[in-house]
């Protein structure tokens, strides 16, 4: 079951074309393969990054939120397409 929700975390969302995983943290998760290379030298400051995350999630969010929207419309022209709604006139009879 854990692997079955790994791979839906890491598997891009049609709707929104990004990773779970990614929307959730803001990062992609530290893999066996990743964790046997070597850190990176870069020093951050708490601040930096923290600014950075924050600034990468708000990028997400609003890529996902523009995928979204237009999933949504998509979604609307595909059911619009198949409903029949009646049209009732002035002396029609019904139930």
């Amino acid at each position: 079951m854990k692997y079955a929700v790994f791979v839906h975390n890491m598997t891009p969302h049609s709707a929104t074309s990004h990773m779970p995983f990614l929307l959730l943290f803001g990062e992609l998760p530290n893999l066996p393969g990743v964790l046997q290379r070597h850190p990176s030298v870069a020093v951050y400051a708490y601040d930096t990054c923290i600014k950075e995350l924050e600034a990468m999630l708000q990028s997400s969010y609003m890529m996902a939120r523009k995928h979204l929207e237009t999933s949504k419309v998509d979604n609307e022209c595909q059911y619009d397409r198949y409903i029949h709604v009646p049209r009732f006139e002035i002396g029609n009879r019904f139930w």
